[in-house]
């Protein structure tokens, strides 16, 4: 049973407020610690993402947070200028270079060679061009880096040679030669075309194994080397073969005249002319229906 309390008890108030006070100051910090920790000061950083300066407010403690809430993730090669563990701090400059590569291929012309051989048949100061030059064409393949889509770097990784340059080739005369056919007139020099089929079959397995070729060119050494491809005017490309026979070396120019009875005769010019004769061997059934003889006609070199 309860007993009521008599007038000899004393209650102390200010011992009871003091204690109040003590709990209320207690709760403030604690309230104030979670305070500080949930409504925390942003901090303000600079950040270069590769094209410009970005002034961010953010919350985050380091840079790693930091690009993970800007939605940015590091490539292969790309350079980050800060540490990703780094802490935050008010003023904090965050760089990152973002590095890319292409390979790009670029055409270069090839340049062709100025041959000049030295040709017996021609007059001395003449030339005769054998063969006009034409470039060749290369692609080169390089690989570029960039950083921050500005070239940084540039690497050849290799070149493919698409057409090789035909080289010129210029027929000079003694006198041309030694000058330098820049210092020579431009004068055509003749070529005398004889046609004669393979009668004796000496040149069967030569004409066998000519693949596109109409058949064989018969030329001085000292005219077109052997070995040589040659397209003849009104006749078609023909393999060269050296003779030096006293038929391949002569420099006539041979005209044809027609007697009464339709038969053809050579007559010689009326005045010397610079010529030489090639002698074109073909197969009986092709060389039967082609002109026999042919003056000024051009060859030039394949």
């Amino acid at each position: 049973m309860i007993q009521p309390l008599n007038g000899n008890v004393k209650i102390n108030r200010f011992t009871d407020n003091r204690l109040i006070l003590v709990l209320l100051l207690i709760v403030l910090l604690l309230l104030t610690v979670i305070v500080d920790d949930k409504f925390d000061r942003p901090k303000v950083v600079e950040f270069y993402d590769g094209l410009k300066t970005h002034i961010v407010k953010t919350y985050e403690n380091d840079v790693d947070s930091f690009l993970r809430s800007q939605n940015i993730s590091l490539a292969k090669g790309d350079i980050l200028m800060n540490s990703l563990s780094e802490p935050l701090a008010d003023s904090m400059e965050i760089r990152l270079i973002k590095v890319s590569e292409e390979i790009i291929i670029e055409e270069e012309p090839l340049a062709y060679k100025k041959i000049m051989q030295l040709c017996e048949a021609l007059a001395p100061g003449e030339i005769y061009e054998l063969r006009p030059g034409s470039q060749g064409l290369k692609k080169n393949y390089y690989k570029v880096t960039y950083h921050n889509l500005i070239q940084k770097s540039r690497q050849l990784l290799g070149e493919v040679i698409c057409e090789k340059p035909a080289d010129q080739v210029i027929l000079c005369g003694k006198a041309a030669y030694a000058a330098g056919f820049e210092n020579s007139s431009w004068q055509k020099m003749s070529f005398n075309v004889i046609v004669a089929g393979d009668k004796n079959s000496r040149w069967k397995e030569e004409l066998k194994n000519n693949g596109a070729m109409f058949g064989i060119a018969l030329v001085a050494s000292k005219i077109i080397q052997e070995g040589s491809l040659i397209e003849v005017e009104g006749y078609g490309k023909f393999i060269v073969k050296n003779d030096d026979s006293k038929t391949a070396e002569t420099t006539e120019i041979l005209t044809l005249s027609h007697g009464s009875g339709g038969e053809a005769h050579a007559v010689q010019p009326a005045a010397p002319q610079s010529a030489a004769n090639i002698k074109l061997i073909m197969p009986e059934n092709i060389s039967r229906n082609l002109a026999i003889r042919k003056r000024n006609v051009k060859i030039k070199l394949i």
